[in-house]
């Protein structure tokens, strides 16, 4: 057993003041005095002593304990998400490319030396299901007539295989009548 070296009180006496306390009823306050501590620490010595721990505990680094624990948290997380993606590769999961494409687009944060009144450009993506390909392209606006010059000149065009479905999250841009701009581009190439 390792004792720290600053410690005041060794195993001898912490028995010394638990048998004073109850046997001598010796008051906290001379105990503290005549050991050298604080009440606190007789109260807790006291404490410890009712359950038969006399003798100190073999304690851990603080920052192993932070480090074991964070190291099991990432283990349930990086489990999690396995899990997750499991989940989602059955759910999505495809048996030639071109049965679904995924098409999404996403604004474009500012950048350096633009101002907030500055045109936004918006990214236009689509994914094969099936085969993970990506196609992407960036544009000035997100409108239907982007969206419909997106599928034919970055999606069908360079494809080489046939595209049997277009899957969206119905935004503005992809989803409409048979006018639609976007869906004429389908209904005419899919």
């Amino acid at each position: 057993m390792n004792i720290h070296k600053n410690t005041r009180l060794l195993p001898h006496h912490r028995e010394a003041i638990w048998t004073a306390y109850h046997k001598n009823k010796q008051s906290l306050t001379s105990l503290a005095l005549e050991y050298k501590v604080s009440r606190p620490t007789i109260y807790k010595v006291l404490k410890l002593a009712r359950v038969k721990l006399l003798k100190p505990q073999t304690s851990t680094n603080n920052r192993f304990k932070q480090a074991k624990y964070g190291i099991k948290r990432l283990a349930k997380i990086e489990k999690s998400i396995q899990d997750k993606l499991k989940r989602q590769a059955k759910r999505y999961n495809k048996s030639y490319p071109g049965e679904m494409v995924h098409v999404d687009t996403k604004r474009l944060p500012l950048l350096k030396g633009q101002s907030t009144n500055s045109p936004r450009e918006y990214l236009f993506v689509a994914i094969d299901d099936y085969s993970r390909e990506l196609y992407a392209a960036i544009l000035p606006d997100k409108t239907a007539f982007s969206a419909a010059q997106f599928l034919v000149e970055q999606v069908i065009e360079p494809c080489p295989y046939q595209i049997d479905v277009i899957y969206s999250d119905n935004g503005t841009e992809f989803k409409g009548t048979t006018q639609h701009e976007f869906a004429k581009v389908c209904y005419d190439n899919l």
